[in-house]
């Protein structure tokens, strides 16, 4: 009964204050399990946060004049992480993008100068320009797009599985093998499940969460498509080995990253063309400045939990799966993005099977 109740007051003081750094709580630790300071640490990325997105080629290893690499990467968001689902064993957080918004950074660089930032641009649908936005309201087919309305953007998820077995590991081309690991094998450890933002698979790797020294982390090293910065522009490699590193601080979490860009084919050696470094910080602010995004996932939460539903239907016939890279001339979250928040699910389970190659 005890334990039960420490339990129960250590998850709602998280609760109460989702952003507190489980360094916050040290006094704490001392009485709570391993595992409790796991979902502590995971907890605390929850809440409203100004986001820097920071990436930068560390390293080139093609010889010759024709190698470009990626421009240096500075970008900013305010961000909204929601617990969508929480079991003894499970906690999924979604992620909400809050478009045309100026984070505090950025007017305090814009103060200091006389440019100006500009508009930051919806980087899932159509050019949000004036201009843009006008014609497509006309006849959306002019932009190839359908025109978002919504200030919101569903962005990325993470789901943390304590102990998971089973595993869908990226190989490239849009194709992911499905992997089934010992149970010795995961022994205390949580595997961070990414997701893009139409839930379809993108990443995920097995760790432990290591509580030391006042410092709350977990580290892994798995493959990954190529992110949606780099998809746009580079046509030279098709698979990323992530260095992934999540860090809880007293002020909000990081994501560091050490990335390795590969080009992968069936009958070679993977070649390795260059190595970036990435640095994502989320800074939490007040949550009443994420109110929008919190209202609009009470709207469209029913929408996506069948969209996640549809997905685990595919994930428990442990198989392999590939995915087309589009349908009738639009990606997945093309599709899925306009159907209305109240679509049937056969609606939603129809777009999805679309994209599922036999």
């Amino acid at each position: 009964m005890r334990k039960n109740m420490k339990t129960c007051l250590f998850i709602l003081y998280v609760g109460i204050f989702p952003g507190l750094s489980v360094l916050s709580a040290q006094s704490s630790r001392s009485q709570l399990t391993k595992k409790e300071q796991d979902i502590g640490a995971i907890r605390s990325m929850l809440g409203c946060y100004e986001v820097s997105f920071n990436f930068i080629e560390t390293f080139g290893y093609v010889q010759g004049a024709d190698y470009e690499p990626s421009a240096e990467k500075h970008d900013h968001a305010l961000e909204w992480v929601e617990l969508v689902e929480e079991t003894d064993n499970k906690l999924v957080l979604q992620h909400l993008l809050i478009m045309n918004h100026l984070p505090q950074v950025q007017k305090k660089a814009k103060d200091s100068s006389n440019q100006g930032v500009e508009e930051k641009k919806d980087p899932y649908g159509a050019d949000k320009s004036d201009k843009a936005v006008s014609e497509s309201k006309k006849d959306p087919s002019k932009s190839g797009r359908p025109p978002f309305r919504s200030p919101i953007i569903k962005h990325w998820r993470q789901d943390w599985v304590y102990q998971n077995r089973d595993f869908y590991l990226y190989d490239g081309d849009n194709y992911w093998k499905y992997v089934e690991k010992t149970s010795d094998e995961v022994e205390g450890q949580w595997t961070q499940k990414v997701f893009q933002v139409d839930d379809s698979p993108r990443y995920e790797g097995s760790a432990t969460w290591v509580h030391v020294d006042g410092k709350s982390f977990w580290e892994n090293s798995t493959d990954a498509p190529l992110p949606r910065r780099e998809r746009t522009q580079r046509q030279d490699y098709n698979l990323m080995f992530r260095r992934n590193r999540v860090d809880i601080t007293s002020v909000g979490w990081t994501h560091d990253q050490d990335n390795d860009k590969i080009l992968r084919r069936s009958d070679q050696e993977d070649q390795l063309l260059a190595q970036e470094k990435g640095l994502n910080i989320y800074l939490r602010v007040d949550q009443e400045r994420c109110k929008v995004a919190q209202t609009w996932w009470v709207q469209h939460q029913n929408k996506w939990g069948l969209v996640r539903e549809e997905w685990a239907n595919l994930f428990d016939r442990k198989q392999d799966i590939e995915l087309l890279e589009q349908v009738d001339g639009k990606r997945l979250h093309e599709h899925l993005f306009p159907i209305e928040a109240t679509a049937p699910q056969k609606t939603l389970s129809q777009s999805i099977q679309a994209f599922i190659k036999p």
